[in-house]
Formats: C-alpha cells, structure tokens, sequence
C-alpha cells in the first residue's frame, strides 16, 4: 500500500483530461433519495464532463491491475473508492415524512436534535 504523501504528490500532479472517469452505482439511478428528475439531471451532467456512469452495478474486487465490476475487468492504476453509508435509526423525516437527505446541514440539525 502506497504511503498518503505519495498519494497527494500523485493528486497534485494529476490532469483530469488525461484520465478515464467512471463512476459505478449499485442503484438503479444516480441520488435515489433525491427526485428522479434530480438524478437525471445529475447524470447528464456526469456524462457531459466526459464521465461514464454505470448504473445497477457493483464493484466486486480491486486489486493492483484495476476493478472488476459484475463481469466487466477495468484496468486502472488508481481507484477511489467511496461508499454510501446506511440512515442511522435515529435518523429524522422530513415534513412529509420522508427520510431527510443525508446532507451536512441536515446531519448537524439531526445530531442536535438528537443531543437534546
């Protein structure tokens, strides 16, 4: 495993026109706790920055030569990986009794609300 310090040289010298961005998604859509219309219009932004978005998908391994996503082999020589957490029980809804999007400023409402 490469040290942190090297892993921010390399992001410091990265160039986003050289690279190949995908992003994999297990959900049928982009932000599912967000409207249909707000996820479609995040993909087409995704897609316009020259990003590919692979939906009802998952990563299944990562190793020194890339990832494997379903029967799919992408080599890469960096991966970021960054996973979605799970609403806490004692999440709140919102006015409508939806769950409230997990954003900062409703986590920091939620987490004191909850304090009280």
């Amino acid at each position: 495993m490469r040290n942190l310090f090297g892993i921010a040289k390399e992001l410091r010298t990265f160039d986003p026109a050289d690279s190949w961005v995908i992003l994999v998604q297990s959900a049928p859509r982009l932000l599912p706790a967000f409207p249909e219309s707000l996820s479609a219009i995040a993909r087409r932004s995704l897609e316009k920055l020259g990003i590919e978005v692979l939906l009802s998908n998952r990563v299944d391994a990562i190793d020194g030569e890339g990832a494997l996503v379903g029967a799919r082999r992408i080599a890469a020589r960096t991966v970021l990986w960054a996973a979605a957490v799970a609403a806490s029980p004692a999440a709140i809804n919102g006015w409508n009794g939806q769950p409230v999007p997990g954003l900062a400023p409703e986590a920091k409402q939620a987490g004191t609300y909850i304090g009280r």
